[in-house]
């Protein structure tokens, strides 16, 4: 088979896997008991970038005027993955695939011309974790994550690369990128990407109302997202 000439970059929560708000309420969750309860006070808006990666630091520079140490890092990770491993023997549903995104994946990966890769603000110990849970091949997907960078630019330009370096290409001759918040919008339109929106009701109007022109509801119609990925268009 040629080396795929297009790539569809995926985010994952809210995009590939439901679990926006079981992830939302364990990383607050695993920062005021370590912190106190002061380190979640802030809008998610409030914060430089986001990534968890970003939001941490800044956390730890605001409540103990510092940079968190590896080890502190580290032990947020573990504890974090801990309570989503909880919630889910709790509840299996907050973890469940947002609809066809396991089949849309099949479909691009076994679909010659195209490529897929990963780009996530969330952690890579707990990104992986979720998608696992939820269904959807991931192991051997390149990606970028979000505690190796502070920004979701360097995020998706780094799955890019790393994708074109796992396919053997100098680069695509298409990349889309998809997510399901408004930082993704954002993200895409800095790097001049065409970008696929997920998401229903009030966040959808909230996409188009930053500039995303294509938002679906999920991947349950496979041939209305194989042709969206052809004609989407950067973010306005």
């Amino acid at each position: 088979m040629s080396a795929p000439v297009r790539l569809a970059v995926f985010d994952i929560d809210g995009t590939l896997t439901r679990t926006n708000h079981v992830d939302n309420v364990n990383f607050r969750a695993v920062h005021a008991a370590s912190l106190g309860t002061a380190a979640v006070d802030r809008h998610w808006g409030d914060f430089t970038h986001m990534t968890d990666r970003c939001i941490n630091a800044e956390i730890f520079q605001r409540i103990s005027g510092r940079p968190p140490r590896e080890r502190e890092i580290e032990a947020i990770q573990q504890d974090f993955v801990a309570r989503l491993r909880a919630a889910h023997a709790a509840d299996a549903a907050a973890f469940a695939p947002v609809p066809g995104a396991a089949a849309v994946l099949a479909h691009l990966l076994e679909e010659a011309g195209w490529a897929v890769a990963l780009a996530t603000g969330g952690w890579g110990i707990s990104a992986r974790f979720k998608l696992e849970v939820a269904g959807i091949v991931h192991r051997h997907l390149p990606g970028a994550f979000g505690h190796e960078f502070a920004s979701r630019e360097e995020i998706v330009g780094a799955a890019i690369s790393r994708a074109a370096d796992e396919h053997g290409v100098a680069s695509f001759d298409r990349v889309v990128s998809i997510g399901d918040g408004v930082w993704d919008v954002v993200t895409a339109r800095n790097l001049a990407l065409p970008f696929i929106g997920i998401a229903e009701g009030d966040k959808a109007a909230e996409l188009r109302g930053v500039g995303a022109t294509q938002v679906l509801p999920d991947y349950g119609d496979l041939k209305v997202v194989v042709e969206i990925l052809d004609t989407a268009e950067v973010p306005g």
